[in-house]
């Protein structure tokens, strides 16, 4: 899936474990060190940073990842190449941009904490603390299925 916002130039894919920035290299509104690719998995993701734009204001999506600190202090940081600005007549696009990547952060969450589960669940049974009908009706349980 993918959206395109124009001035400056910029498509905006999601593939399955993360976020594509993909930038004119022509473009000249777009500074130089922000052209080309850039991709930030969901698992990366601490923050969205949305704001609508307005008649007379930009409005733009920002991903916040984590980044250390020289104090070693774990904080997120705001970089401009992991955002994207939009016209007021793209605010509706930009918001379903929003939706699908916060969809997509929470599936890979669940995933991770699924796997997780599983992996007890196949321990215990390898421990031969349940059976065989119980590993796979609670598998069934946390699949979903």
């Amino acid at each position: 899936m993918s959206y395109t916002f124009k001035k400056p130039n910029t498509i905006v894919e999601l593939t399955d474990d993360g976020v594509i920035f993909k930038r004119g290299k022509n473009d000249l509104m777009i500074h130089k060190s922000l052209r080309g690719e850039t991709k930030v998995l969901y698992s990366q993701i601490q923050e969205i940073k949305f704001k609508e734009a307005s008649l007379t204001s930009s409005g733009y999506l920002q991903l916040s990842t984590p980044r250390s600190s020289m104090v070693g202090i774990l904080r997120t940081v705001d970089q401009p190449q992991n955002a994207v600005k939009f016209k007021r007549d793209q605010n509706e696009e930009a918001l379903k941009l929003k939706a699908e990547i916060e969809k997509k952060m929470n599936y890979q969450s669940s995933s991770g904490s699924d796997l997780n589960s599983l992996k007890e669940l196949k321990s215990l049974l390898d421990d031969g603390i349940i059976t065989e009908e119980e590993f796979q009706a609670k598998k069934k349980q946390i699949l979903d299925i």
